[in-house]
């Protein structure tokens, strides 16, 4: 499961080296993931995506969406 991000990143034009190698780390863990959840099937279509988020907006309180 996706780890949150460390913090809230700063702008990317102010942020120090060191807040950039954090940043990017976390971003290619989480492509890593995405990329090994699509590879073993673990997804949600496009259209089941949009409809979960549809009505997550209209203030249901869903579960999280069944991914094939």
């Amino acid at each position: 499961m996706s780890q949150p991000a460390p913090r809230l990143f700063p702008d990317p034009s102010v942020e120090t080296p060191s807040e950039r190698d954090v940043r990017l780390e976390w971003e290619r863990a989480r492509l890593a993931e995405a990329d090994a959840d699509f590879a073993a099937g673990r997804y949600i279509t496009g259209e089941a995506s949009l409809e979960w988020l549809d009505r997550w907006a209209a203030g249901e309180n869903l579960e999280d969406p069944a991914v094939e």
